[in-house]
């Protein structure tokens, strides 16, 4: 009697080895559950950064529309004194005709704002653009770098700038704490159309030239252009337009199609030949996850793959 007892309550608990077989079970559930809810989280921060991305190509389009005279040049590289040939003197001329249109004017108004007038910055040309004017139609430039660090003037902004995202003049996806260590390279940065046909080089170069975005990126070889479609001879996406880029998650913007002839291809190199290349440069991979107005809300990778 007493050792059936015995057996009975040995029954009752577990062994060791059911123990073991559990815990490994619960690892197992917990490690899933965790990918998922990663990946869910990864995916949500994709879709905000393309819904805002969505958001500054509407506030772009608007802008256009307002002032019927073409997309603002990306370009803000102006010369002491430019040409009249210029193409953001031209474009500010007929933006603001009561401008002082004096070569020297322009130059003077916008490096005395703090304006990058020396370096090509795709990332202070959309705040420049979109942040607002001064409400002075002869003078719309005044207090200008103000408005680019605190989204505020007379004239209403084309959009409505986070302030805590502003930083030297730029916008970024990441929150004020996020971006004090990022480069100029992670903030939203705008490509115009003559960008990829040489029509904004302030130095005259030949149509079909490129601008190449040269920022601070560590490893990298060639600047980065704007993105073509391999699918359709290797034309501009938007071609007509723009294009707004973000970097992405992994804050790397890699090269776009700045791959060029000094990597041995030639100008019609896309996202799509770095992906099926037989040794894939590893910038390919910095591009993967970039994100922009084309892209339809996912990552370069996710909109050009298969």
């Amino acid at each position: 009697m007493r050792a059936i007892k015995n057996r009975e309550r040995a029954k009752a608990g577990f062994t060791l080895i059911e123990m073991l077989v559990v815990t490994v079970i619960i690892a197992i559930l917990l490690s899933l559950v965790s990918m998922a809810v990663f990946s869910a989280y990864e995916k949500a921060r994709v879709t905000r950064i393309g819904v805002e991305i969505n958001q500054l190509a509407l506030a772009m389009t608007a802008f256009q529309a307002k002032h019927s005279i073409g997309f603002p040049p990306t370009n803000l590289v102006v010369t002491d004194p430019p040409s009249n040939n210029d193409p953001l003197l031209r474009y500010v001329q007929k933006l603001f005709p009561r401008y002082q249109s004096a070569s020297t004017t322009l130059y003077a108004d916008l490096d005395g704002q703090g304006i990058n007038v020396t370096t090509f910055d795709p990332g202070q040309s959309l705040v420049f653009w979109l942040v607002g004017f001064s409400g002075n139609p002869a003078a719309p430039f005044a207090n200008h770098a103000v408005r680019m660090g605190l989204a505020s003037g007379t004239e209403a902004p084309e959009y409505d700038f986070d302030p805590d995202r502003l930083l030297d003049g730029r916008y970024y996806p990441q929150i004020a704490g996020e971006i004090a260590g990022l480069g100029e390279q992670n903030a939203f940065l705008y490509f115009d159309a003559s960008n990829w046909y040489g029509g904004n080089k302030a130095d005259g170069a030949a149509a079909g030239d490129v601008l190449e975005y040269d920022p601070d990126q560590a490893g990298a070889l060639l600047g980065f252009r704007p993105y073509r479609n391999g699918t359709i001879i290797a034309t501009p996406y938007n071609n007509n337009s723009f294009q707004i880029i973000s970097a992405g998650l992994d804050k790397k913007l890699g090269q776009g199609t700045g791959y060029g002839t000094a990597a041995g291809k030639d100008e019609s190199w896309s996202f799509f030949d770095c992906l099926e290349a037989t040794d894939p440069d590893e910038r390919c991979e910095w591009d993967a996850d970039n994100i922009a107005n084309f892209t339809e809300g996912k990552t370069m990778l996710e909109f050009s793959g298969p």
